[in-house]
């Protein structure tokens, strides 16, 4: 298992993993990717908690924005977040994405990882904020294609195992 950074929680209560380059592999892809046209993401994370569940949590609670804030944190740093890299696969979605009206495609490479301690960070979210909020996919995304010209908006949201079997991913070997 691979022992990474401490979780980050920003401002907006999203939460994430960032990794360094070495933290994962990108040998069995990065080649293909780069004559098919992707970008090499560098800002690798693991995105834990996104704002869609933030929404969801807000909708559930009292607590002031300070207090909030100090909770998730403190259910954040309760655990280890170690991971085991797994399979990889090539992703693609169109949509509106941003309040846009102009239909966007998109393409990853994502690898996804074993991380049992995100099923234990959302049953304790559920438990202390009484929602019923769908796991994160935990993965990583290594390579992505898109059409805007700022590749910062190039990514695809893996928000629940459900979007993710929607996107009908397609296991790279």
């Amino acid at each position: 298992m691979i022992k990474p950074n401490k979780p980050i929680l920003d401002s907006d209560l999203e939460a994430r993993i960032d990794l360094t380059a070495n933290q994962v592999d990108i040998s069995d892809i990065k080649k293909r990717a780069l004559v098919e046209g992707y970008r090499e993401q560098t800002s690798r994370h693991i995105t834990i908690l996104s704002s869609s569940k933030v929404r969801e949590i807000i909708e559930h609670t009292s607590l002031d924005d300070k207090a909030l804030y100090k909770k998730i944190l403190s259910l954040l740093l309760r655990f280890d977040w170690e991971y085991e890299e797994k399979d990889l696969f090539h992703i693609e979605k169109s949509g509106y994405w941003d309040g846009s009206d102009i239909l966007e495609n998109r393409e990853s490479y994502i690898r996804t990882i074993e991380m049992p301690d995100m099923k234990k960070f959302y049953e304790e979210l559920d438990r202390v904020f009484k929602t019923n909020l769908s796991v994160q996919v935990p993965h990583i995304t290594l390579f992505t294609k898109g059409e805007r010209e700022n590749p910062k908006y190039h990514g695809i949201a893996i928000s629940s195992e459900e979007k993710f079997r929607n996107l009908k991913p397609k296991k790279v070997s």
